[in-house]
C-alpha cells in the first residue's frame, strides 16, 4: 500500500544520510526542547518563578531550526545532497518567517488537547461528555496529520504561502486518508517506542523521523501530481487535440 511504501522510503531516505540528518536533528531537538523544559522544570521542581522569562530567548531558536531541518530533509526526500551550509543557511532565512505560524498551531493544538480532557472531567456523568470528547480527539488527530504536511508543502512550493501550503495539506490528508493513518500510526508508533525503550534515539532521530515522513510523502504526492500534468500538457500537442481545438474555437 502507498503509506507503507512511503513509509519505507522514508526510512531508507534517512539511512541514506543517517549522520548528517542525525547530528542535525540532534541539534533541532535541543533547539525545540530548551524553553519547554524550563517551564516544567519551573513547575515541577522548586525553582525561582523568576526563570520563566528565560523561556522566551530559550524559545528563539526553536521555529527557525525546526525549518531548517525541513529543508535537509526535502533536498534528500528529492535525491539531493546535504550541507551543513544548507542547515544553517536556512535556520538563518527562517528567523522571521515561521512564527505566525507557529503561534496559531500551537493554539489550535492546546485548545484541541483542552477540549478532549475538558468534557468528560467536567460532565463525568453525561454520555454525550464522550461523544463530544471524541470528537475533539478526532479533530486533534486530523490536526496532527496536516502538520505532518503543511511545512513540507511551504518548502517544496516555489511561491513561499502559509495558506497555500495549508490548503495543499488539508487536500493530501483528504484525499489518501489511508496513506495518511499509515504513516501517521507508523511515525507515532515509532516516536514512542523511542521515548519508552531508547530515549537517546528520540533525540538524534525523532525529530528527523516525523519531518522525513511527511517531507518524503508530500514530495511523492507533488511528483505525482507533476507527472500527471506533463501527461496532460503533452497530450494536449497531439496533431488530433491541435485539430479539435482548432474546430470548436469558434468564429474568429
Amino acid at each position: 500500500m502507498l503509506g507503507f511504501r512511503i513509509f519505507g522510503r522514508a526510512l531508507r531516505n534517512i539511512w541514506e544520510e543517517m549522520l548528517p540528518l542525525g547530528a542535525m536533528s540532534a541539534i533541532t531537538f535541543v533547539a525545540i526542547t530548551l524553553a519547554p523544559l524550563l517551564v516544567v522544570a519551573v513547575l515541577l521542581v522548586p525553582l525561582p518563578p523568576a526563570l520563566l522569562i528565560l523561556a522566551v530567548p530559550l524559545a528563539l531558536p526553536g521555529p527557525p531550526a525546526w525549518m531548517a531541518l525541513h529543508v535537509v530533509a526535502n533536498r534528500v526526500a528529492n535525491q539531493y545532497a546535504i550541507k551543513w551550509d544548507q542547515y544553517f543557511g536556512a535556520f538563518k532565512a527562517n528567523l522571521r518567517s515561521p512564527w505566525l505560524y507557529t503561534f496559531i498551531a500551537t493554539l489550535v493544538s492546546v485548545l484541541l488537547i483542552y477540549n478532549v480532557f475538558f468534557y468528560p472531567n467536567a460532565f463525568p456523568d453525561s454520555q454525550w461528555a464522550m461523544w463530544v470528547a471524541g470528537a475533539w480527539l478526532a479533530a486533534g488527530v486530523f490536526w496532527m496529520a496536516i502538520q505532518l504536511f503543511l511545512i513540507p508543502f511551504f518548502i517544496e512550493q516555489e511561491t513561499k504561502r502559509w495558506r497555500t501550503a495549508l490548503r495543499n495539506a488539508i487536500l493530501i490528508a483528504g484525499a489518501n486518508p489511508f496513506m495518511t493513518l499509515i504513516v501517521l500510526a507508523l511515525t507515532v508508533v515509532l516516536l514512542v517506542a523511542s521515548a519508552l525503550l531508547a530515549p537517546p534515539l528520540l533525540v538524534v532521530f525523532g525529530p528527523i523521523l516525523w519531518v522525513m515522513m511527511g517531507t518524503t510523502a508530500v514530495v511523492d504526492r507533488a511528483t505525482v501530481y507533476r507527472k500527471a500534468q506533463e501527461a496532460e500538457a503533452d497530450a494536449d500537442k497531439t496533431p488530433e487535440r491541435i485539430m479539435d481545438k482548432w474546430r470548436n474555437r469558434g468564429p474568429q
